[in-house]
């Protein structure tokens, strides 16, 4: 089997336990053609030569009898392969239930080839129940890369053609062979989808529309019709069916894994590339002849190792077990076996021996800069959660010249290296090259049919364009993984998008949006420090101070936060700065001014240096020192505009023209609050433009920058009056009929806006503006 030497040394290992006296079950899942019965047969192979009796069934054509099996009386261990399982009826489900919780002997080994998007429902919960039991692994069979499909492929192809091919197939070996086997060229009509479809592929294609009402199956002809890919209000004209009909069934397309989302609102692609063709000839000319006639011509074209999913220390021992059964341990194999166990600690969140394995498997790649590439940008993933900033810079600097060169076939064998690479190069302050890294690694993913990468791609990229005050972008990037997470059905996914999403949601000011996004993620696994302390923020920037805070230390682990990673602390620390001056405890925020400078001490990093010089400026202001407060605030400004933070740059600037506008320097504090209100505006955080903007208008109105009823909101500045009168929050929210929290939120906002640190400060910045 070409392309899949690491899945066959899983599975020999499986084999070697099961011999051992262990039972269990593996199950390979993959679309149709991609090799999940050519691995079972290397399945059955390996475990006859270990003295296995092997029964071999295909449920569908062989029925259940496979099922039945004893083992036999020599004592002998047994294997069961049963392939198509998922054409499995209820009382084979029942079977397969029963037998994985209740194997027939000590030395059992089940065997099954599935299409998950194909099987009854009781027979998933069946399989998932075995594989959180620690009874059964998962290996998913994904395209081979282009060298490896290069290999299956008649070497006496002309190049173009051989390239041709490559796209057509989308990776997938039985497409290969039998495109390669008639040499099939693309017709010459104008839609590109006549006929030359290998007769083997219509057929297999036919096969999976069997399953499909009729309805589905014209809907499909009529996207063949469209394009590729395609926008689904046209597929729906074209098919002649109501949208909202046309969705129900492009459901049942998608949730079949024939058509996939894109990264673009309504638009789909077809699995493969030569399916759209195969669907235009399955369904005879005359059929989508029809459908292109629908079409308006006005209207444009649209435009782990192996999949494996156990995890944590079960993912760990499995893959150790396979890599001692390597022969060569300079081998290939070898090195990709290192890479997955590192990949495994990383995502256990075992910093040091993720670290540990990605240098085990650099020391091992020899020349091969793929395989250089992909454990030097593991090793930058690693060090950068572990928050070793100049061990990531190397490590990031090593994997962006050994990647950066080589060509996008050879990068589709590790599309998740250049997605460390992009996630490290974020922790260490490096927008632009982590969004060229990030926007390759998404665009090989789909183009690949790696679907399962994309929503983690789309989320570091939205974390490296807020970054650089491209909210919008960011939205769309968030918005996409978020999407593309529930297609995927992985929960960890998921809580990464929404956290992602939820973090631009912050920065541009969508306070009732990021309040969703935290309670769409509740009860996820996988929460980590940081998003626990993202939630926090949330209830922090909405003025719930004390709670806010509160959660933000739990988050944290306690007041030096030793849960976050330490590159990531001066941040923190600002931010619970800024709520304690809110709150009226200056010495309180003096102590976490203090820790951010700790924080950002000796890591080199600009930006971080930037947040903590702003908790610093904050404290001096509270204490009136606006002078030195300004100074400061405008050094954080230069800090983090040279880092590439627009947004938090201008947050520094509103900062200064606070300060400034307190000492009296007017045309200062104009200058830095207008050039902050610009950069906001442009970027598109409308709660700090919002900010800037106002204090602004009061400066220009005659003020210093804080006069109340030039800056505040009127609820806020009604509340504020009330404040000077000497009413508590619950006199106030009695009297006005809000709810306590309420009248919180726009005392904090009004604390915010005119930068002061007491109810005591804001009532005399009331009374003297009125």
């Amino acid at each position: 089997m070409v392309g899949r030497e690491v899945e066959q040394a899983f599975a020999d290992v499986v084999v070697a336990e099961v011999a051992a006296g262990s039972s269990h079950a593996l199950v390979v899942c993959g679309e149709p053609g991609i090799g999940k019965t050519l691995l079972l047969e290397h399945l059955a192979g390996s475990a006859e030569a270990a003295g296995f009796l092997v029964v071999v069934g295909r449920v569908g054509r062989d029925g259940p009898a496979p099922y039945f099996a004893a083992p036999s009386a020599s004592g002998a261990p047994l294997l069961v392969v049963v392939d198509d399982v998922h054409r499995a009826d209820p009382a084979a489900v029942e079977l397969v239930d029963r037998m994985l919780r209740h194997p027939p002997g000590d030395r059992v080994l089940f065997g099954m080839g599935l299409r998950p998007q194909y099987a009854p429902r009781g027979l998933l919960r069946a399989l998932r129940a075995a594989e959180r039991a620690g009874t059964l692994s998962t290996v998913e069979l994904g395209p081979l890369p282009a060298d490896q499909a290069d290999a299956l492929l008649d070497g006496r192809l002309p190049d173009p053609e051989r390239a041709r091919i490559r796209e057509e197939s989308g990776g997938n070996p039985f497409y290969l062979h039998e495109l390669a086997r008639s040499a099939a060229a693309p017709s010459d009509g104008p839609d590109g989808a006549g006929p030359g479809v290998p007769s083997g592929i219509v057929a297999s294609l036919r096969e999976e529309l069997g399953a499909l009402p009729a309805s589905a199956t014209r809907l499909l002809s009529a996207a063949a019709a469209v394009g590729d890919p395609f926008e689904i209000g046209r597929a729906a004209a074209a098919a002649a069916l109501p949208e909202g009909e046309a969705l129900d069934l492009l459901d049942e397309l998608c949730s079949r894994d024939l058509v996939r989302a894109t990264g673009v609102p309504r638009c789909f692609t077809f699995r493969r590339p030569v399916l759209r063709r195969a669907a235009y000839r399955s369904t005879g000319p005359g059929r989508c002849a029809d459908a292109r006639a629908r079409i308006s011509p006005a209207e444009p074209e649209s435009a782990g190792v192996g999949g494996h999913t156990c995890q944590g220390p079960e993912a760990v021992r499995l893959l150790t077990a396979a890599l001692d059964a390597v022969p060569d341990t300079d081998s290939a194999t070898a090195t990709l076996l290192r890479l997955a166990i590192g990949t495994a600690h990383l995502r256990a969140a075992d910093h040091e021996q993720a670290r540990s394995w990605a240098s085990r498997a650099r020391g091992a790649t020899g020349t091969d800069p793929i395989l250089q590439g992909a454990a030097a940008a593991l090793l930058a993933g690693a060090a950068g959660r572990a928050g070793s900033v100049a061990e990531t810079g190397a490590a990031a600097d090593e994997a962006a010249a050994l990647l950066d060169p080589l060509p996008d076939d050879v990068l589709t064998t590790q599309i998740d290296a250049l997605l460390l690479l992009g996630w490290s190069e974020t922790t260490i302050e490096r927008p632009d090259p982590a969004c060229v890294h990030l926007r390759r690694a998404i665009a090989l993913a789909e183009q690949t049919g790696q679907v399962h990468l994309l929503p983690e791609a789309r989320s570091a990229l939205a974390v490296a364009l807020t970054w650089t005050g491209a909210l919008a972008e960011a939205a769309r990037s968030g918005d996409a993984a978020i999407a593309g997470s529930r297609s995927t059905g992985a929960p960890e996914s998921r809580l990464r998008a929404l956290w992602s999403r939820c973090a631009t949601a912050i920065v541009a000011g969508d306070l009732p949006g990021a309040a969703r996004l935290c309670r769409r993620a509740r009860g996820l696994p996988g929460t980590t420090a940081e998003i626990a302390a993202t939630t926090a923020e949330v209830r922090l920037v909405a003025g719930d101070h004390d709670a806010g805070l509160a959660a933000l230390r739990e988050a944290g682990g306690g007041a030096e936060l030793p849960r976050i990673a330490r590159s990531r602390r001066p941040y923190w620390f600002a931010l619970l700065t800024e709520a304690e001056i809110r709150s009226g405890r200056r010495a309180d925020a003096t102590v976490w001014a203090e820790r951010a400078e700790e924080a950002a001490a000796g890591l080199g990093l600009a930006g971080r240096t930037g947040w903590a010089l702003r908790a610093a400026a904050a404290v001096r202001n509270a204490h009136r020192e606006h002078a030195r407060a300004a100074c400061l605030a405008l050094r954080s400004a230069e800090l983090l505009d040279g880092a590439g933070n627009p947004v938090e740059a201008a947050r520094s600037r509103t900062l200064a023209g606070i300060a400034l506008g307190a000492a009296g320097q007017r045309s200062r504090a104009t200058a830095e609050l207008g050039e902050a209100a610009d950069v906001l505006a442009r970027c598109g955080a409308a709660g700090l433009g919002a900010q800037a903007t106002a204090l602004l208008r009061g400066i220009r109105s005659g003020g210093n920058g804080s006069t109340a009823r030039d800056v505040l909101s009127p609820r806020e500045h009604q509340i504020a009056l009330m404040v000077a009168t000497g009413r508590t929050n619950r006199e106030i929210a009695e009297e006005l009929m809000l709810s306590v929290k309420t009248v919180e939120t726009h005392l904090g906002r009004a604390f915010g806006k005119l930068g002061v640190p007491t109810r005591a400060a804001l009532a005399a910045q009331v009374r003297a503006g009125t």
